[in-house]
């Protein structure tokens, strides 16, 4: 073996022993703070109902989901899923709805005290699985 591979393998080595003993880094940010104070899970979607046709076959499989119902309700919350346009709903729901977004659809959940996500819906299901506490 040449000297350059003998030097190449030792890097190699010397890296691995380095990225082991460190071990994992420091724990990236927590959840973002709720966005409904009441405790609970609360997720909601807000949407323009009008804009359907516009959106991707997993965004509509996100809205119309079973499976995401049926995940939140077996972690004791609650889903439900506006039309922007909605101007009075039951509470903590017209908390959320009042709260600023950006563009539809619209993802919120709500677990307080731990914590929360606020964001665009994302693109698929299983991305919105596993934003759930």
């Amino acid at each position: 073996m040449a000297t350059h591979q003998k030097i190449a393998l030792l890097v190699l080595f010397i890296c691995a022993y380095v990225f082991w003993q460190a071990g994992p880094g420091p724990p990236g940010p927590g959840p973002d703070p709720a966005p409904i104070p009441q405790p609970g899970l609360f997720v909601m979607i807000v949407e323009e109902t009008a804009d359907r046709p516009n959106l991707t076959d997993d965004q509509l499989t996100i809205i119309q989901s079973a499976m995401l119902r049926d995940k939140v309700e077996q972690k004791g919350g609650q889903l439900r899923v506006f039309d922007v346009n909605v101007e009075n709903a039951a509470e903590p729901w017209n908390t959320a709805l009042a709260r600023p977004r950006t563009e539809t659809p619209w993802l919120l959940i709500s677990n307080h005290p731990e914590g929360g996500y606020e964001g665009p819906l994302p693109e698929r299901l299983e991305h919105v699985l596993e934003l759930l506490p």
